[in-house]
């Protein structure tokens, strides 16, 4: 019996290994406008109030099912992208040139994608998604359909590089608003090869309301103090947020073991507080 191939799968093994191998003018135009025309971003204005989205997790692959929502011996939660998918289930977007997105809210089919799998703070090399500061690091997210978001997998690859190079126009003017402890990650996020003029306001973004962001920050603010009580309490410091397991698991980690994670939280708390 023949192997079967699955459709939903057809178009990425197409690109992959068809189009993209031939390094063309044709191959890289189509990638450029399938990453550019088909990602969907977050509002600049959600940037600059709420950089990290959710400053106490980092993604942990080796997880499994039953441990989930967890925290780490660092006392951060661990993830699976799972909560990344939920941030933006409310939000419609908004499309200037694709009518089939302006206005409709995102369905199935649709990966949360990192622009850089890797960071080096302090000159070191670590997986980005690792790390707190860079895991839900607004500049790193974008959402695309699941066949797209593949080719940016590949590190290097064209696809990838163009979704840097998208970041660093929609952002990275921007990071002087921000202290130098938040301006700073983009230090540790390497400027792609690519030489690429983006226009930002040629992409989608999800539509996100000024109100929706003051929620957003008074909710997360109120998150961190339930954080950092559990962790300086040794017991649960309120409801657990995003993952029931989180809280308890929490508070059996040792004080001095969160020490970094609590330096980074406080710092973070602050910004929010009072900027």
């Amino acid at each position: 019996m023949p192997r079967r191939i699955d459709g939903g799968n057809a178009i990425y093994h197409y690109l992959q290994k068809v189009v993209i191998p031939r390094d063309d003018a044709f191959s890289r135009e189509l990638v450029l406008r399938l990453v550019l025309d088909l990602s969907i971003w977050l509002p600049l204005d959600l940037y600059l109030a709420v950089p990290v989205l959710l400053p106490y997790c980092v993604r942990d692959a080796s997880i499994r099912k039953q441990e989930w929502g967890s925290a780490n011996p660092q006392g951060y939660l661990r993830d699976n992208n799972s909560i990344l998918k939920l941030l933006v289930s409310s939000y419609a977007i908004r499309s200037a040139h694709f009518s089939a997105y302006d206005r409709a809210s995102r369905g199935r089919g649709f990966i949360a994608c990192h622009a850089w799998r890797w960071a080096r703070p302090v000159g070191k090399r670590q997986l980005a998604t690792a790390l707190p500061q860079t895991y839900s690091y607004v500049p790193n997210l974008a959402w695309l359909p699941a066949q797209v978001a593949k080719l940016t997998d590949h590190e290097g690859a064209f696809a990838q590089q163009v979704l840097q190079a998208a970041a660093r126009a929609c952002y990275c003017h921007a990071r002087s608003a921000h202290p130098p402890f938040l301006a700073e990650i983009w230090d540790s996020l390497p400027a792609p090869e690519l030489e690429l003029e983006v226009d930002p306001a040629g992409l989608n973004t999800y539509a996100v309301s000024a109100r929706a962001i003051r929620i957003r920050r008074g909710n997360l603010l109120r998150e961190l103090e339930t954080v950092e009580q559990t962790v300086l309490s040794g017991m649960p410091a309120g409801r657990s947020p995003r993952a029931f397991r989180y809280l308890e698991s929490l508070a059996k980690v040792p004080r001095e073991q969160a020490g970094s994670m609590l330096a980074w939280l406080a710092q973070y708390r602050d910004f929010l507080a009072h900027s």
